[in-house]
């Protein structure tokens, strides 16, 4: 069976086993993948997916200590980074688009797949398993040169979580709007920089949690990785986090924001197919940043892979509308010899070997290679390249934002 369809499906069984979800308290799942699944993990990059090009991806993330404890416990600091309390598998699924050149939206859900809990008095936990929230997410890139890249990215979050006290009763959808700048240290090491505002539409308080529902927030992001071989596969390092914009009633020990850091491996070796892996914990105590986070996950490609939009399709011309003055079966419009006798074999062009320019004798060369660029002048087709630069097999420059997705 194809690998590519068998780690769909083990994906599939473990988000089968969701059900309707209600919880305590919310803002505990911080690992989104992007959902158009380009160059890091769970920050963004300008790279957008081709014209009608998919991308369909799904994570599995095991994660231990996320949950906050309430002060109001006797003994609220029940958490040890060797003697774990609480242990939660969640996922993401998640599909994108390419709507235009430079535009792609995508959707994803998150889910709690099952929970282990030692000591859940006086603990903000779920309540079942099942889906957290949808988000849609639309990335535009906005400039792009051979030195960085700009794009905005804008969606919207809709929570599916009962009794959610972080968001408050009758909340609605939060808004989220992102800056994405992000460049190439050199031919190998991309870096990303995300920052934003989390519009909130928090809702009434929840009575006896004393829990104030969460005001807006300033989001923020970096990603960083090193390129390891010709298909594209990395090694990442992301940090991200938020801070509420004003201080809000949290009985816990955790900090009103978050930050987290994340070390991982994009593995490209099969065609359009990227498999995710790697470990992640808090670099703040804040809500949902656990003390240990091992993630696992694929963004499979499909489509269109080339960056434009499909050649417009040009009807056939009828061949009694096809001249051939030579009668040598070759079309006039690309007949470079159009007085060859018909009774002659010709190429392609059009032209028999006698009609062929005789090419003078030339004394072979040595292989100079004025620019440096590992290509020799007599194959360089760019003999000015600057130094260091990332060239093809013509010896010309690539522009590292145009690579295929």
């Amino acid at each position: 069976m194809n690998i590519k369809i068998i780690i769909c499906l083990i994906f599939s069984v473990f988000l089968s086993i969701s059900t309707y979800a209600n919880i305590g308290g919310s803002d505990l799942q911080n690992f989104n993948p992007t959902p158009s699944g380009t160059g890091f993990i769970t920050v963004h990059d300008t790279q957008i997916l081709n014209y009608g090009q998919f991308n369909f991806g799904s994570f599995l993330t095991y994660a231990t200590n996320s949950l906050p404890y309430s002060t109001l416990s006797a003994n609220p600091n029940n958490q040890k980074f060797s003697e774990p309390n609480d242990r939660i598998l969640q996922s993401n699924l998640h599909v994108a688009i390419g709507l235009l050149q430079g535009w792609d939206i995508g959707v994803s859900a998150g889910f709690t797949n099952s929970q282990d809990i030692d000591r859940s008095n006086f603990l903000f936990n779920y309540g079942d398993t099942g889906i957290n929230d949808v988000l849609i997410r639309s990335k535009v890139r906005i400039y792009k040169d051979r030195s960085f890249a700009l794009a905005i990215v804008g969606g919207v979050d809709f929570d599916q979580i009962k009794n959610n006290p972080f968001l408050g009763d009758n909340a609605g959808p939060a808004a989220q709007l992102e800056g994405v700048l992000d460049f190439y240290l050199t031919p190998d090491i991309h870096m990303a920089i995300n920052g934003g505002y989390r519009l909130r539409n928090e809702g009434t308080p929840i009575p006896n949690t004393g829990v104030t529902p969460m005001p807006d927030q300033w989001v923020y992001s970096s990603a960083i990785s090193y390129t390891t071989d010709d298909n594209g596969s990395a090694a990442i390092f992301e940090i991200y986090g938020s801070y509420p914009i004003e201080v809000f009633s949290l009985p816990t020990d955790r900090q009103i924001s978050n930050l987290e850091t994340l070390v991982g491996y994009k593995w490209a070796g099969l065609n359009n197919l990227d498999i995710h892996g790697g470990f992640g914990t808090e670099a703040y105590h804040g809500l949902g940043s656990p003390d240990i986070r091992i993630y696992l996950g694929f963004n499979w490609k499909l489509g269109n892979n080339e960056n434009k939009a499909p050649d417009t399709i040009i009807p056939e011309q009828s061949s009694e509308n096809i001249q051939d003055n030579d009668g040598d079966l070759v079309p006039n419009p690309i007949d470079q010899c159009p007085n060859t006798p018909s009774n002659l074999d010709v190429d392609e062009r059009g032209c028999h070997a006698n009609d062929l320019p005789q090419k003078e004798p030339t004394t072979p060369t040595s292989s100079l290679d004025e620019d440096g660029d590992g290509v020799s002048d007599n194959n360089d087709r760019c003999l000015n390249t600057s130094p260091g630069a990332r060239v093809n097999h013509y010896g010309c420059e690539i522009d590292p934002y145009d690579q295929d997705l």
